[in-house]
Formats: structure tokens, C-alpha cells, sequence
């Protein structure tokens, strides 16, 4: 860097650091003084904010995420009722061969009367 840049930064920052902290008037330093303090006292909301927000978005969540596996559960009961009932059709279907084969194995008999 070339000694009059150099120069010219130090001149710019002192002249900077200067006017911050020896203002030209009073009023400039009350100013700074109260915006110091204001973004301290906002500082401690941002933080407060933030967790109110997460906190709704975990609400959110666990409200999906529950009735999400409530529908899961729901679409595995539903599923394992259709096997169930299938398997049942199967069986009676089953039987009913099985009963119709016998009847047909079986002579005929006289009618009682």
C-alpha cells in the first residue's frame, strides 16, 4: 500500500473515531448514547422473538407429525382388515368347493317323506 493511501485511511479513521466520540455538538452524543442503549434493550428481544417462533413451528410440527401417524396407523389397520377379510373369502371359498365336491362324491339318497 502506498504511503499517502496509508495516509489518507489513518486521516479518514481518526477523523471517523473522532466525530463519534468527540461530536461537534452535545446533541450528537445523546443521540449515540441513547441509540447504544436502545440496541441493547432491543438485543434481548430478537433472542425472544426467535424462540417464539420455533416454538410455534414446533407446534406446527408435532400437530402434523401426530395426525400424519395417526393416518398411517389408520391405513395399516385398514390394510390388515382387507387381508383379513380376504383370507376369510378365501376360506369360506374353500369350504364351499369342499362341500360341493362332498355332495357330489355322496350317491343320492331317497327323499324321507
Amino acid at each position: 500500500m502506498a504511503p499517502e493511501a496509508s495516509g489518507l485511511l489513518d486521516s479518514w479513521l481518526l477523523q471517523l473515531l473522532g466525530s463519534i466520540f468527540f461530536p461537534q455538538s452535545p446533541y450528537l452524543a445523546v443521540r449515540i448514547i441513547s441509540g447504544v442503549f436502545a440496541a441493547l434493550g432491543i438485543a434481548f428481544i430478537f433472542p425472544i422473538i426467535c424462540l417464539v417462533v420455533f416454538d410455534v413451528g414446533l407446534w406446527f410440527w408435532r400437530l402434523y407429525s401426530a395426525n400424519r401417524n395417526a393416518f398411517l396407523r389408520q391405513q395399516q389397520e385398514e390394510h390388515q382388515e382387507m387381508r383379513l377379510l380376504r383370507e376369510q373369502r378365501r376360506l369360506l371359498r374353500e369350504q364351499l368347493q369342499k362341500s360341493k365336491a362332498d355332495m357330489a362324491r355322496q350317491p343320492a339318497s331317497p327323499s324321507r317323506r
